[in-house]
């Protein structure tokens, strides 16, 4: 009967416990689940008596057999199955209200990205820059791009004059990236204007421009992320993650990024 005394074990975790059905293997349940185990675990429930029951131990629990026929199992299996619903649900997001182009354009960019930016052949930075104000950027002069450099979007893109873009850098831009004037983006750094809600089911879509000001550098492997402004003259070191903004003339290490030094004392 559901109050028979009961023991159960985990046979591959070696967990273990002891009371009546209902609360000791719903207390044990809950246990398992709110650990987030996803193991394929499998579970033998020794009751006093001649009960055995043999099943997997994850989201709905299937009982396998119960010789007595009359414990009562599935509804709470139902019941610690509910408590672990997944409450992401991405069928529900949004993938139509943003829209950063029409298709041509953004096919037609695609292209020319992979033959004249993505590529390791070394294209004169005039042609590039020439390119780019093409599809909707706006570039200073002089402008120095190196090869395979990714920009998302060209038409949410503004570089100053006399700015470097080293070689693999990464425009990541469903919103606006501003680089100004003698700014340097060095190897495999990487710009990042979109992000999710992680707290939303449906993982809302988060867009927030980027801002480098001018004479600022942001070293190789640097990441910044959405809505980070770097000031004027600033420093983003070797592999850094910038995650909030950088004050001017000041150099910037680590994961999270933190203020280390003063770039140009006084």
């Amino acid at each position: 009967p559901p109050t028979a005394g009961c023991r159960w074990r985990d046979g591959l975790s070696g967990f273990e416990g002891a009371g009546v059905v209902q609360e000791g293997l719903k207390a044990s349940l809950r246990r398992w689940w709110s650990e987030d185990w996803h193991l394929p675990l499998r579970i033998r429930f020794l009751f006093t008596g001649s009960h055995s029951i043999t099943g997997p131990a994850s989201a709905g629990f299937e009982i396998l057999h119960d010789r007595a026929g009359d414990l009562g199992f599935s509804a709470l299996m139902q019941e610690g199955a509910a408590e672990n619903q997944v409450r992401v649900d991405l069928s529900e997001y949004d993938s139509v209200s943003y829209r950063p182009g029409g298709v041509v354009k953004r096919t037609l960019w695609y292209l020319t990205s992979l033959v004249f930016f993505e590529t390791l052949l070394p294209w004169p930075s005039r042609w590039k820059a020439s390119l780019l104000r093409q599809f909707g950027a706006s570039i200073g002069p002089a402008v120095v791009i190196k090869p395979q450099v990714k920009i998302k979007y060209p038409w949410f893109l503004s570089v100053g004059a006399h700015a470097w873009l080293g070689e693999e850098v990464w425009i990541d831009n469903p919103a606006q990236v501003t680089i100004g004037a003698h700014a340097v983006i060095s190897q495999g750094a990487y710009l990042l204007t979109g992000n999710h809600d992680y707290r939303a089911g449906r993982f809302d879509l988060k867009l927030d421009p980027v801002v480098i000001g001018d004479g600022a550098w942001i070293a190789a492997k640097a990441v910044v992320a959405p809505g980070c402004e770097v000031g004027a003259e600033a420093v983003i070191a070797l592999g850094a993650v910038l995650s909030s903004d950088a004050e001017a003339n000041a150099v910037y290490a680590g994961n999270p990024a933190v203020r280390v030094r003063v770039r140009f004392p006084d």
